[in-house]
């Protein structure tokens, strides 16, 4: 039984104190922890934001001792960094650990293909121009994601290339301080930035279908395994460029210069790499494209992921 994420994270507890167990085995495999997120702005009106870190700390923990007393519960990881973070903040047992990488599903996502003319009558009903390059970012809105990072460093794009950013943001509340703090960002530039609440899950995945859509910025301050460079990677798009943040997990996503790029977050340079992959030759980046789809159909395969895990786990 593998439970995924912090929801489930006591069901092995449930089955012990029914079942004893028995011929059960669990993977309780977390996408993240609050250790990791806890800087999420819009929790605080959801309860005092301090009890909730130290009861879903304690809720997270507890699968992580039950993991010491018992053989038959794991906890997965889904990359390395968050391996070490298991290891380090939650002092799980390095015996108890089992590599659980996420990946995609690529039958699911061929659905997702459309038309360059749908894709325009998208963009035109969301208010933006079809003439101008596209610097798009999408997440949540809160300030972990960084996506005032990449309002706030596109003025060079906008004056000096006619750059149009585009930014989808979900926010827990729209009052949110740092949904204030998006929209002041985006006042600066009255006609080149245009934020988008509300986020659904497939938008995204049509604007970076776009063939104007030259950048797209992934500037999240803490992300242990994100999806969003291989999806980006599977669609192939040869007028696309990937830069994320050099942090925790992204670090072992993006081969820089090879598949993506990747940059420090401070505003000298982030902009530097705006503006190198703005006059990116379209040579470079048909090669960084096809590199980047390669790598997603080598290591991103979610079906032959679990099943390799399940072949390796039965086997020990």
């Amino acid at each position: 039984m593998i439970c995924v994420d912090t929801p489930f994270a006591q069901v092995a507890n449930y089955f012990f104190d029914q079942y004893e167990y028995k011929n059960i085995e669990f993977v309780w495999l977390p996408q993240s922890t609050v250790l990791i997120h806890k800087i999420d702005s819009g929790l605080g009106k959801i309860l005092q934001r301090n009890n909730y870190i130290k009861e879903r700390f304690i809720w997270e923990k507890a699968i992580i001792y039950l993991a010491k007393r018992n053989k038959q519960i794991k906890i997965g990881f889904i990359g390395e960094y968050m391996k070490k973070h298991l290891l380090v903040e939650y002092k799980a047992q390095k015996n108890s650990l089992v590599s659980l990488q996420n990946g995609l599903f690529f039958e699911r996502l061929k659905e997702n293909v459309i038309s360059q003319r749908k894709i325009s009558n998208i963009l035109k009903s969301l208010g933006v121009p079809l003439d101008r390059p596209l610097l798009f970012s999408f997440g949540r809105a809160e300030p972990y994601k960084g996506l005032d990072l990449v309002i706030k460093n596109s003025s060079d794009l906008i004056k000096e290339r006619n750059y149009f950013v585009l930014i989808l943001a979900s926010p827990y509340f729209m009052d949110d301080p740092y949904v204030h703090d998006l929209n002041e960002l985006a006042k600066k530039f009255p006609k080149d930035v245009k934020i988008v609440y509300g986020l659904d899950f497939l938008t995204p995945h049509y604007i970076m279908q776009w063939h104007n859509t030259k950048i797209l910025a992934l500037f999240s301050r803490a992300e242990p395994f994100g999806l969003i460079p291989a999806e980006s990677r599977f669609y192939k798009n040869v007028n696309l460029s990937l830069l994320t943040s050099d942090l925790d997990g992204y670090k072992e996503q993006i081969s820089n210069g090879i598949d993506g790029f990747k940059t420090q977050l401070n505003d000298s340079s982030i902009q530097s790499m705006f503006m190198s992959l703005a006059d990116l030759t379209l040579k470079d980046k048909t090669r960084m494209a096809i590199n980047g789809y390669n790598r997603v159909v080598r290591d991103d395969d979610q079906v032959r992921i679990n099943c390799e895990f399940i072949k390796l786990y039965l086997a020990q």
